[in-house]
């Protein structure tokens, strides 16, 4: 199987971009706080925060979900 170029170009791009979000994300565990995370994933992607659940959002920047609605409530 032959494997289109710029195919191969823009998959490369999309891993590198992956693998540097993911590992901001897993730094921000250890350097931040939780109201941090929260308000650090309200920048970068508000409608993450919009649209889905309070349940897969704590998740996501590792808080229980009491935890984000308090964030939430203050802010």
């Amino acid at each position: 199987m032959t494997i289109v170029p710029k195919w191969k170009d823009f998959y490369s791009i999309y891993l590198e971009k992956a693998y540097v979000n993911n590992s901001k994300r897993l730094m921000s565990f250890t350097t931040l706080n939780a109201s941090e995370r929260y308000n650090q994933l309200f920048k970068i992607n508000p409608n993450i925060v919009k649209r889905l659940p309070n349940k897969i959002v704590a998740s996501y920047i590792n808080i229980s979900q009491e935890t984000l609605s308090r964030i939430k409530s203050k802010v």
